[in-house]
This record gives C-alpha cells, structure tokens and sequence, in this order.
C-alpha cells in the first residue's frame, strides 16, 4: 500500500475517532433535532474532507455540483445526449475510496436503467442526464447519493462514499 493511500486511510481513522469520541459524549442524552442536523452537518464536512483528499491524491480533480455530487468528466462523448426518461446503457465499476471493487459490467453485466426516474441511486441518476453516448467519466458519491445508511444489503455496507466509473455506451 502507498504512503498516499496510508495518509487517507490515516485521516479517515482520525476523523472517525473524533466522531465515535463526540457520540459518547452526546450519549448521555436523547439528541435533539438540532442536535441531528449538527451530527449531519459534520459527517456531509467529513465526507467532503475525504473525498477532496481523494481526489488530489487520485488526481482527480474533482469538484462538487450544487446538489453535492462530485464528478470528473474524463471523456466527453459526442453521441445523443441523455434526456430525463431515456433508457441509458452504461458500462460501469463501482468501488470505495480505498480500491475494493463492488460490482462491474464486465462480471455484473451493463447497467440499463430510465435516466432521471429514480430507478438508481441518486447520484447516478443525476449525473447521466445531460450526458452524452461516449461519455466516460468518474463519480464520487456521498453516501446520501449512493446507498445511505444501509447500504445496497449484497456488497455495499451502509454510509460509504464509492466511487463509479462510468461510460455511457448507448442511449434509447
């Protein structure tokens, strides 16, 4: 492993201890509403911590859209744009920040979903509208974009932030 991949894993430790420290504290008492949005408000800081120390360190470059997702366009394609309702075709590999790969088109099979209605997580929904066929690109997700608090409950555990790596292959 990288002295880079050691640095985040590293920083993310750290910022999981401040966070398992704080919820002893706040254990004490039943957590307001306000004190919910305060607990929210830090792991969204956290995540962003992370996702742009991962980005630097994968030169990504990556910056966040106003929804909060993060993408690097890669390629831009220059077949027909994806419009909210088409069926999309991607070839796609899903893995968290750390490398470990989830799914893949290449063992899973190519993702076919309606753009834009829901079908997919909500960062992948997002970000292929507007797309066009060719598009390859990388998508950080948060977890409130990808599979929350739960996870996918087959692969994926419960508030991770993954990475996707996407090509839109066809549009229909």
């Amino acid at each position: 492993m990288g002295s880079k991949a050691r640095q985040i894993i590293f920083g993310l430790l750290v910022m999981i201890a401040i966070v398992s420290c704080e919820q002893e504290q706040s254990a004490r008492r039943m957590p307001t509403k306000r004190d919910m949005m305060e607990y929210n408000r830090r792991l969204v800081r956290m995540d962003s911590m992370c996702i742009v120390a991962y980005s630097d360190t994968a030169g990504l470059n990556t910056q966040p859209t106003p929804s909060g997702l993060w993408i690097t366009m890669h390629e831009e394609g220059s077949g027909d744009v994806v419009e909210k309702g088409q069926t999309v075709v991607l070839k796609y590999k899903i893995s968290d920040l750390l490398g470990h790969e989830f799914y893949n088109s290449e063992r899973d099979g190519e993702k076919m979903f309606a753009a834009g209605r829901g079908h997919e997580v909500s960062g992948l929904d997002e970000a292929v509208v507007g797309m066009h066929r060719g598009s390859k690109a990388t998508l950080i997700l948060m977890p409130d974009k990808a599979y929350g608090l739960i996870g996918d409950e087959q692969r994926i555990s419960g508030r991770i932030i993954l990475r996707y790596d996407i090509e839109v292959k066809a549009v229909k």
